[in-house]
């Protein structure tokens, strides 16, 4: 299951990534993505940083019109709601996001000042932690297996235990 989640994901980031680019640069990420073997092996190995990878192109690609003007508007909180839920998929994303919002921070303040940027930041790492809180919330089991004390992960990824019958 895992391998057709990260499967689909790689070839969806794929699309969006083609359909993201200008056309002199949509050959290229195509190629990039599929034609070299090293992230189709990836996907067909489970490995989660693919769905990272495909929730982080949305936000890589034009990142500097995020929050121009002094409004996030429907592409920057969709930018933002895809880098909460690329943090909670996979820790790579983690490394990315601090550069990403430093850049962020950077842009805005050259166009709206200081205060109207940080406004603008503030609002953009808002919506994600709250999409990185809901997807990581805590979900009580129902039950849990009897000498199991680390089972309230929603992911089973997560969960540091076994059963002991």
């Amino acid at each position: 299951m895992s391998t057709l989640v990260t499967t689909g994901a790689l070839i969806a980031g794929t699309a969006a990534l083609w359909l993201l680019l200008p056309a002199p640069w949509r050959s290229a990420a195509t190629a990039v993505c599929l034609g070299f073997g090293i992230l189709p092996g990836y996907a067909r190995s489970g490995y989660l940083a693919i769905v990272a990878l495909a929730l982080l192109i949305p936000v890589a690609v034009r990142w500097p019109a995020t929050g121009a003007g002094g409004r996030l508007g429907r592409s920057g909180v969709l930018r933002a709601v895809c880098l909460g839920a690329a943090c909670a998929a996979q820790q790579l994303a983690w490394s990315f996001a601090p550069f990403l919002l430093i850049g962020l921070y950077a842009v805005r303040r050259g166009e709206l000042g200081a205060r109207p940027a940080a406004a603008v930041l503030g609002r953009f790492t808002g919506v994600a932690a709250l999409t990185w809180a809901g997807i990581n919330a805590y979900s009580p089991p129902r039950a849990s297996p009897p000498g199991c004390t680390d089972c309230c992960c929603p992911s089973p990824r997560r969960r540091s235990c076994t059963a002991r019958a």
